[in-house]
């Protein structure tokens, strides 16, 4: 198993989408790419992880117990990276999260 050394941003989109929608065509519109594209990246990332992540079923995808802890670390990791854009936007902008605390003599 060698997540890491394959795993791409769009790698954490494609789970929390297909998580989301339940379908490789309205996960693929949502990333801009085609199907069969998409279907090679979830197929590559169940192979580098050595697991299904997907249940491929006549009603569509479903998160396997795999799946559903890859996605939900995928959702924080994608939280956090929105976290990381806010606080460098703040320091450009120049807020800043420091705080001063003053204290009065007894």
């Amino acid at each position: 198993m060698n997540i890491l050394k394959n795993l791409k941003f769009q790698h954490l989109l494609l789970l929390v989408y297909l998580d989301e929608t339940g379908s490789l065509t309205k996960a693929s519109e949502r990333l801009h790419i085609t199907q069969p594209a998409l279907s090679r990246w979830l197929n590559e990332l169940e192979e580098d992880c050595g697991i299904q992540l997907f249940e491929r079923t006549g009603k569509g995808m479903k998160a396997t117990s795999a799946g559903l802890i890859f996605v939900e670390y995928a959702q924080r990791i994608l939280k956090n990276l929105e976290r990381v854009e806010e606080d460098l936007h703040a320091l450009k902008v120049g807020s800043s999260r420091t705080f001063k605390v003053g204290i009065t003599p007894a």
